[in-house]
Formats: C-alpha cells, sequence, structure tokens
C-alpha cells in the first residue's frame, strides 16, 4: 500500500506469515518480485487494468454525502480541492514508462527498510488467547451505531421523502429489495442465506469459515485464475463471510460491468468446486490467524 500526503511518504508491504515460513524467505521473495517488476515491467494491459481498478475505488468511496466531503478536504489539505473532479483522468494518463521510472527511482536497496516482528514469551509466562472473530465482512458498508440507525430510521419516517425500494419475491422464496440511487454509477448486492457456524457442531464450526474462504476459488464456469484476473481488472469485489446464523454474500460494481459480476456471483453460488489444494492452503492461513489473535 501506500499514502498520499502533502510531504514525501511512505510505500509499503505488510505480511503476516504462516507457521511453516520464515522471515527470510519471505523477504526474499517480495524483493525477487520487486525485482521482476524493474527488470520486467507491467505489461499495457496489466497497467490498464491497475487504472481501472484504482478508478473503481475512487468511486466507491464516494458513495455518501459525508465520504464526498471527505473526499473534497482530502485534496484540499493535499493539493487542491479542484484535484478531486480531475484525479480519475490524471490517473488515466499514467503510462508504462511512468511505472518503470518510479520503480527505478524509489524501489533501490538504499530506501528501503525492513523490520521483522517476532514475539517472544519469556520463560515462566504464559499466552493467553483472547477471543477470535475470523468473520470476513464487507467494508463498504455505513459504520454507524444502532442508536444512529434508529435516529435516522425515524427521521426518515417523518419525511415526506419515504425509502423508495421495491420488494421482488423470487421463485424458491425468498426476498429480493431493491434501492435505487442515481448519484453514482455503481450498484451494491447484499444477501444473507440460512446457515452459520452455529448450525454445525462445536468441533466443526471452523468449517463455515473455510467454504467462505475457498468459495470464490473456482466455479462450474469459472477457473480461480479467470475471477482474480476478471476482479482485479475491473475494480468489481466478491466477497463471502460466514457468521453464527446466517451465511452472508456481498458485491460492488460499476454498473458496466453490472452483469458480467453478477453471472460470476451466481455460478459461485450455485456450482463452487472448492479445489483441494486451495481448501489446504486456506487452512494453513486460518490457523496461522488463529495463533496470531
Amino acid at each position: 500500500g501506500t499514502d498520499a500526503n502533502k510531504d514525501p511518504g511512505l510505500f509499503y508491504i505488510l505480511v503476516s506469515l504462516t507457521p511453516k515460513a520464515t522471515h527470510k524467505n519471505v523477504e526474499k521473495i517480495i524483493l525477487g518480485e520487486i525485482e521482476k517488476l524493474i527488470q520486467n515491467p507491467p505489461t499495457s494491459d496489466e497497467i490498464t487494468g491497475a487504472k481501472n481498478r484504482i478508478k473503481a475505488n475512487y468511486l466507491f468511496n464516494l458513495d455518501g454525502t459525508y465520504n464526498q466531503i471527505s473526499n473534497l478536504g482530502f485534496f484540499e489539505l493535499t493539493n487542491a480541492w479542484e484535484a478531486a473532479l480531475s484525479w480519475p483522468d490524471q490517473i488515466s494518463k499514467v503510462s508504462r514508462e511512468d511505472t518503470l521510472n518510479v520503480l527505478k527511482k524509489y524501489f533501490t536497496k538504499e530506501n528501503r527498510t525492513v523490520g521483522y516482528f517476532i514475539p517472544v514469551i519469556k520463560k515462566g509466562e504464559k499466552f493467553e488467547p483472547q477471543p477470535i472473530n475470523l468473520s470476513r465482512t464487507q467494508h463498504y458498508t455505513k459504520n454507524e451505531t444502532a442508536k444512529q440507525r434508529n435516529g435516522e430510521i425515524a427521521k426518515e419516517q417523518n419525511s415526506t421523502i419515504k425509502f423508495r425500494f421495491k420488494k421482488i419475491k423470487l421463485k424458491d422464496g425468498s426476498d429480493l429489495l431493491i434501492y435505487n440511487k442515481i448519484d453514482l454509477p455503481i450498484t451494491y448486492i447484499s444477501g444473507a442465506i440460512k446457515g452459520g457456524s452455529s448450525l454445525l457442531p462445536k468441533d466443526k464450526e471452523w468449517q463455515c469459515q473455510l467454504i467462505a474462504r475457498t468459495l470464490e476459488k473456482g466455479s462450474k464456469d469459472y477457473t480461480k485464475e479467470q475471477i482474480e484476473d476478471y476482479l482485479d481488472n475491473t475494480g468489481s469485489e466478491i466477497d463471502f463471510s460466514c457468521e453464527e446464523e446466517s451465511f452472508k454474500f456481498n458485491l460492488l460494481s460499476l454498473n458496466e460491468k453490472l452483469n458480467d459480476t453478477v453471472n460470476i456471483l451466481i455460478d459461485l453460488l450455485n456450482n463452487p468446486i472448492f479445489p483441494e489444494n486451495e481448501i489446504e492452503k486456506e487452512k494453513e492461513k486460518l490457523i496461522a490467524e488463529i495463533i496470531e489473535s
């Protein structure tokens, strides 16, 4: 990641290791990838995909008046608020040569700082694990308290402007609620299926997390690589999460990419393949997260 500031900032790479990995080997892999980028810069298609992803995320993060005002304030502090209007166009102008120049100028050994965090338990000390919440949640939802939500609902009910939505009964008996907003060219789709970890035996609750993690690893019509390439090149997001009493899915897409993104989501829900090698990888990650927590 990187932070945009008025003053010079940092580009950073953070890695959490699985129990079998070593710091030296992981560092070697990261430095090797950086060197590959310098020797073989991203292709034009990769640059285009990155631009699409950045511009899509920019639009996603403008959802709501608060986010729009915050965005203007950010650009005013770092440059000028007018830059917020031209920023997507500026991203479009970035070339493959620009990327290579940045890699050569800044990604050097002299500019690099590497740090290892290796926790050590002293003799006589006892490690006490904290409660763990491993659910993966959609991160574009509003972060508001129940009191705030209730206040908004009450305000809406007393207003002449009603919450505009329509309810459609699907063939399987479930309800589809649609709320239209036209200020941004984006679409959210969220759903909940009866299920969750509470419906599983205590010694198998972890299986729900494993399903959520491996559901997006391939389906009948789409390979894992095809799904990853599509999401990476369009900025669309598909996310699954397992909670105590429900299994949830979320989709976020630009309207122009919506049909293709929905087709992938439907095939993942109806025809997942759960590749065995991906299950083993996610098991290792899950174990690492439990130990880390």
